[in-house]
């Protein structure tokens, strides 16, 4: 089956629930803005290494955070581990002086990712962050690090959108519509339940605070 929808077309779809749909519409679409660093989760492919250096290289952050360790063997560049990461960002001209990565393994996937990264910010003094992951994951993610979160720290999601790939990529066809609502739904409802991440009301709170498009709006 060759799927060209877009991501507005998508998530109606796989979320049944108007409210989620909404919030998560949100959290796809906001526009990346300046910040003390970027957040880069593996995973997806070395696309999201392009996605990260045209931020950093268009002025938005100073430094590149990249935390995970090994895809699974099934997606793109499944050895693009957070040290793999590194050296593509290096190629590709942007200097190692402002590249951190964290590939160990903990086992403990994404939730991993947002516990590292905050302590990172927390550490450093850094009050917003970019996270850059691939759409299909975005939502989860950002939900995932809003739960570890603390203080008031503003962070914008900036997915690398991938219409593109749903076109012409058979494993991110299959990824937006198939992944998004078979593996990524299932496995956001599940640790909600764990508290591992954020709930939809948590989630639609925090985009209001935060003043992000649309969220006042769906708020009420």
């Amino acid at each position: 089956m060759r799927i060209t929808m877009n991501f507005h077309q998508v998530l109606p779809v796989v979320f049944s629930d108007s409210l989620e749909c909404a919030l998560a519409e949100c959290v796809l679409e906001q526009t990346p803005e300046r910040a003390d660093v970027i957040l880069l989760w593996t995973g997806y492919g070395t696309r999201l290494c392009d996605r990260a250096a045209k931020l950093w290289r268009d002025g938005l952050a100073p430094r590149i955070d990249i935390f995970g360790c090994n895809s699974y063997s099934w997606k793109q560049n499944p050895g693009a581990d957070a040290e793999c990461y590194a050296h593509y960002l290096a190629a590709e001209d942007v200097p190692k002086s402002i590249v951190y990565a964290d590939a160990e393994n903990d086992g403990l996937g994404t939730k991993s990712q947002a516990l590292k990264s905050v302590a990172r910010m927390k550490e450093n003094g850094w009050k917003s962050a970019l996270l850059v992951t691939a759409g299909y994951h975005q939502v989860r993610a950002y939900m995932t690090l809003l739960k570890e979160l603390q203080g008031d720290a503003r962070v914008v999601p900036a997915p690398h959108m991938v219409d593109d790939w749903v076109r012409k990529d058979k494993v991110l066809q299959d990824s937006w519509v198939g992944a998004l609502g078979r593996d990524e739904l299932p496995r956001l409802r599940k640790y909600q339940e764990s508290q591992d991440v954020a709930s939809w009301d948590e989630l639609g709170s925090y985009l209001a605070r935060q003043g992000f498009a649309k969220a006042a709006k769906i708020e009420k």
